[in-house]
């Protein structure tokens, strides 16, 4: 996703203290990585593991859903 890299910082802190912890009550929900694009400071990536692919998929709809992604 783009993030302005001057706000990198407070960008991964809300992450954390709301995405990952969300995450983290979820069923099935194993671990989330984020990083800055290297070759484009402007982006940011999200990596979320699940321990099956159908934990994924329910919370995958379920989120969309929700949050209209």
């Amino acid at each position: 996703m783009a993030v302005d890299p001057e706000l990198h910082e407070m960008f991964l802190a809300a992450d954390e203290a709301v995405w990952t912890r969300f995450l983290e009550r979820q069923p099935g929900f194993v671990r989330k990585e984020v990083w800055v694009d290297p070759d484009d400071e402007g982006h940011v990536h999200a990596v979320i593991w699940w321990s099956s692919r159908e934990r994924s998929e329910e919370h995958t709809s379920e989120l969309q859903s929700q949050f209209r992604i």
